[in-house]
This record gives C-alpha cells, structure tokens and sequence, in this order.
C-alpha cells in the first residue's frame, strides 16, 4: 500500500500507524521494529481517522520504560470512546472561540502515529525524529529495520508537517511524570520547551485543515488545546539533547512558513500572509530586515499605506517584523502609534491590540518599543477590555521600559478593574514577568476586585493547565502571600452577566459551554477555579497554601462540589482526610 500523503508538504517517507484496538491491548510500549515484525503496524490509507501523538520521553534507551504514559493514553482513549467531554478551554471560550469534537464514534477504529511505535529506532545516533532519540546508542550494528529500506531517518523528518496535516487529531500527552534517568519532572511545561515537541505543535497550527488539538494531562484530564500560550515558541529556540538536531528542526521549519505562506498569498489571506511575513525572521531565528519603503510595500502587498480596515496595518507589520526604522518611517508619514490593530483569531490575537502591545507581546526587538514611546505611544493605554500594556509584557526588559516610561503597574479601569499582574497571568506571562511586576510594587491582592476576580491566584487558576509557567507563577504569587481564599463578587454588568449564567445552567445543566460554568460560579476561591479547570497540581499548592475547601460560593458551593476530575476529588479529599486526624 502507498502511503496517502497531500503535496501540501510532501511526504518521504510513509506514515506507519497502530490501530487503536490494538495499542488498547499492549502491556508496555513496544518499538517500531517489534510492531513491525508482529505485523502490527501498517501504512495510512485514505479514511483511516489518525490520531498523532506527541510526547515528551521519559527515559533514554525507551520511550516510556515504565509504561506510564502508555497507561494514561489507554485509559483516557478509553474514556473518548465511551463519549467522555472534552474539557473546553475556558479563555478561548470567552473570546468567541467553541471547540467541540464529535467523531467519537470513529475513536474505536482509529489509529495511533506515535513516534516510538511509528518511526525506525535502530539508527545511527543523531539522525532521529526526537531529540531524546538521539540520546539512544545504536541498537545493534546489524542490518537497520526493513521499514528503512525505502526511507531514510532524514525523510521520517521531513514528512512530520504531512503526518500532521493528514492526522484527525492532535493529542498532545503530558502527565504529570519522572524523567527514569534523570529524576527531572515531566509534564506540559516541560514538554513546550522541547524542540522537538514545538516543532510538531508548529505543524500543527500552521496546518491548512483545522482539526482538534487536545491535551492529556491526566487519564480523566483531557481538554481542548488553545494555542494561545503557544504562539511564540520558535522550535528552533527549545531544548535540544544534542544542537546538532537544532539544523534539521529549523530546516522543517522553514519548509513548514514557506509553504503556508504560498498558500496565503494564492488565497489572498493578506491580514495572515503579513502576519506571517511580518514574523519570518523572529520565527526561524533570523536576522531582523531592514526594508526600503518600497520593499516594504511590494513584500507585505500594500498598494497603499494608508490602511483603515485591515488588522495588520503597516506599522503592525513594521513592529511584528523589528524594523525600527520602518517604524519611524511610518511616523513620519503619520501612522498613529497609538492605532489599534485589529483583532485576528487565527494566530490568538482575540482582541485589537496598540502597536506598543504587540511590540511588547510578540515583537522580540525592544528598539521597535523605544520607537514608539519616543513618538508618544501610551504606555497607559488599554484595549476594548482595559487590558493594560504591562500586561502583554513577555520579557523582564520590556516591563523594565515600561516602568521607565511611567507605566502604572496597579492601573485598574472600570468595569472590568482588573490590574497588569492578573491580566499578565491569564495570558500565560512567563514568570520572570510576573516577578519584576510585583517588584515594582505590583499589589498581590488587589484592593478592587473587578472582572475575572481581579485576583492574579484566581486568573492563573483559570489557564494554568495549559500555560508552561503555570506552577511558578503560582509558586511566586504564594511565596509574596497572595490571599488563596479571596473571593469574587460582582457588580454592575459582571453581575447582570452572573446571573444570566446561573439561569443557562439550571436550564442547560452542566452540557452548556463551560465558560457559562465559570460566570455562574464566579464567586467562588481561587481553588474553586483550579476545580473548575481540573488541575490536581494547582489544587494541592493551594491546599498546602492552607486553601480552605469548606469555602461556599454565593450559589452555596464548595471547591469539591465544583471538582471536574477525580483527580481534583481525590485530592481534596485525602487533604481533609489528613488534617482532620
């Protein structure tokens, strides 16, 4: 059989899968050639339903030596079969976005591309398809698998974009787990530093077909994945085992924006093509470009640089792609500084946003910020939610100029009365950022709690699953004695919108939108939050931050009550269990 593969990347080498039915009955993760040779494995066909698995490996010779990720895969697969809910990712939710899967049905006959079970182990050390491969010693030095035959390592590598591109689902495994050889921990942070890792998570959001992501971060714990947390990491800038891999990775890479930008540009996708075009270089380490005004206009297709309606406006463009003097260019031909880009869902830009909060959040040239507060940009300004320009802040320096230049780091504007800190924390700030806000006096417990409980604990609760900075945020917002059993009421329109949700769930139950969910239960703790998300890790800081469960919500619920996983359940549980002895 041929393997079936779109030109839309090309594919070299075949994609070799496992039936679901089968993966079900192993009792350790076998390898390649073992499948192989039991005849287990066999090549994608046109209507298989894929589910492509990436993954973090936990030891060095193995995969998975202690079969602990196996066990969590089998019983959450076997849990989708039988219709388990995926968890919804709650902010992607607010802001208008609504995934849903419903093709369990073809779970049963799907099949499993895992790289341990679908790529040929017994190579030569240092060409591989994941880095934690490189750390194996060459099997043997006996004739490599008959599956190499047609194929080199280098063509398994190449063909990762199509394997993506042509998978149903992307399921990205994650649980909470201890590295055999190292001891270090592994789970969803860690799994975004690795190069590898971001590379498939690249293929997969620069894919053409819109497919389901999901996360497994625990057998009871699986929920949409929003690449809002996941826009800026570069594959080439994570963790190698060995820097050679950095080479091949930024090859695909490379290979992966061309081809996404022809396709743009054939579909006359312009706010995306110079989203893109705008983020070439940042995205494959590249120098920044200096352009002439009339290069600018010919590579980012303005006919005019007088653009009204477009979300990525010039000077969007010359922000997103460095140029500081392209910048200055643009102001001396009068692009407001101060001029919202508009919002673009596709890359998670839900909200319009200041060319100074784009410099700040996705810009990686801090000149292009210079620039722009040099012409008078408001480093003040906020958005159509009052989100704060502190609060895009992905970099120590970037706060730094910002406080420098008279940024308020507690600045609340009604209704929403929601300081930098927490606004930063529901956007997955990296924890440095968070450390220089509360050095410059940002306040831990906000006196006026407004939208989103105004409380940096409660929005981290609410995105830690699926932010790789989660837990030392959280670690950081104890140690300075942020309040864990703060709660929120609202008033005003976030009152109207609380009620609203309550009268949904008694007429919904608990099948409505979970950030319906979320708003009937706004007033409860920050550890009713880290219930409502389903995150054990979460649940047992807070607790042993002494968190009290027994707290009720003004719709008379506690934490418990409000617990998504048994996982969550458990743990409050065994808490209670243990200080009442």
């Amino acid at each position: 059989m041929a393997s079936q593969c779109r030109p839309d990347h090309g594919c070299s080498a075949p994609m070799w899968v496992v039936k679901v039915g089968d993966f079900l009955q192993f009792d350790e993760l076998p390898c390649h050639e073992q499948l192989f040779a039991s005849g287990l494995l066999c090549q994608r066909q046109e209507g298989f339903f894929c589910i492509f698995v990436s993954h973090q490996w936990l030891g060095v010779t193995h995969a998975d030596p202690k079969g602990e990720q196996l066990a969590v895969l089998q019983a959450a697969l076997r849990q989708l079969i039988a219709g388990k809910d995926i968890l919804p990712d709650v902010l992607a939710q607010y802001y208008g976005s609504m995934p849903q899967f419903s093709d369990f049905h073809r779970l049963k006959e799907a099949y499993v591309w895992m790289d341990w079970l679908s790529v040929p182990q017994q190579v030569e050390l240092g060409s591989v398809a994941n880095e934690e491969v490189s750390e194996v010693s060459p099997v043997s030095t006996s004739t490599a698998s008959p599956t190499c035959s047609a194929a080199s390592q280098e063509d398994f590598i190449q063909s990762i974009p199509e394997y993506v591109e042509t998978s149903d689902m992307f399921m990205v495994l994650t649980p909470q787990s201890r590295h055999a050889v190292t001891g270090a921990s592994c789970n969803f942070s860690s799994w975004c530093s690795r190069g590898w890792c971001r590379l498939e998570l690249w293929c997969k959001m620069l894919s053409n077909v819109k497919k389901p992501a999901v996360i497994v971060l625990s057998a009871d714990h699986i929920q949409f994945a929003s690449s809002f947390f996941w826009i800026d990491y570069p594959p080439h800038e994570g963790e190698f085992s060995y820097d050679s891999d950095r080479r091949p990775v930024s090859l695909v890479a490379k290979k992966l924006l061309s081809a996404k930008l022809r396709s743009l540009r054939a579909s006359k996708k312009w706010d995306l093509f110079r989203y893109y075009m705008a983020r070439y270089e940042t995205l494959l380490g590249k120098p920044w470009q200096k352009r002439t005004l009339e290069d600018f206009r010919r590579d980012f297709k303005f006919d005019s640089l007088d653009v009204r309606r477009e979300a990525m406006t010039p000077l969007a463009c010359a922000v997103l792609s460095g140029d500081a003097e392209m910048v200055r260019e643009l102001c001396k031909k009068k692009s407001d500084v101060n001029k919202s880009a508009g919002a673009l869902y596709e890359v998670y830009i839900y909200l319009p946003v200041s060319p100074l909060m784009l410099a700040v959040f996705l810009g990686r040239n801090l000149e292009v910020a210079t620039v722009l507060l040099e012409q008078k940009a408001d480093c003040n300004a906020t958005n159509p939610f009052n989100m704060q320009v502190l609060s895009y802040c992905r970099s120590e320096a970037a706060v730094e100029l910002l406080i420098q230049h008279r940024a308020d780091v507690n600045l609340q504007k009604a209704p929403e009365n929601c300081p930098p800190i927490s606004w930063a924390c529901s956007l997955g700030a990296p924890s440095a950022v968070i450390a220089r806000l509360l050095h410059h006096g940002a306040q831990v417990n906000p006196t006026n709690l407004g939208f989103a409980s105004g409380h940096p604990l409660a929005s981290v609760a609410l995105t830690k699953s699926v932010s790789p900075y989660g837990t030392e945020v959280v670690a950081m917002l104890l140690d300075a004695r942020a309040d864990a059993n703060r709660q929120y009421h609202a008033s005003g329109i976030w009152r109207a919108r609380e009620l609203a949700c309550r009268a949904i769930l008694r007429l919904g139950g608990r099948r409505v939108p979970r950030v319906v969910l979320c708003f009937a239960e706004w007033s409860t703790t920050s550890l009713g939050f880290a219930c409502l998300s389903g995150d054990v890790e979460l649940v047992e800081m807070l607790l042993e931050a002494s968190a009290d469960p027994e707290i009720p919500n003004e719709r008379g619920h506690t934490p418990l009550q409000l617990a998504q996983t048994e996982a969550v359940v458990n743990a409050i549980r065994h808490h209670q269990t243990t200080f009442s002895i």
